[in-house]
């Protein structure tokens, strides 16, 4: 969990990025990890503001919780 929450914390403005997909680097296990989040928007009253969302598979262990 902590290095989702890092990844989070690294991940760019939504709104501000160009791009369709940012790519992030964590470290698990001393090996190097990409995580690829993808900008889309939701639905918000009027607004339709960009998130990112991550749609890969994230394993937990009874242990890791």
């Amino acid at each position: 969990m902590a290095q989702l929450q890092q990844a989070i914390k690294d991940l760019p403005d939504p709104e501000l990025w160009s791009e369709m997909t940012c790519v992030i680097s964590i470290l698990i296990e001393k090996k190097q990890k990409l995580l690829e989040f993808t900008r889309k928007r939701i639905n918000r009253g009027e607004h339709r503001p960009y998130r990112w969302v991550y749609e890969g598979r994230v394993l937990i262990r009874k242990r890791d919780s």
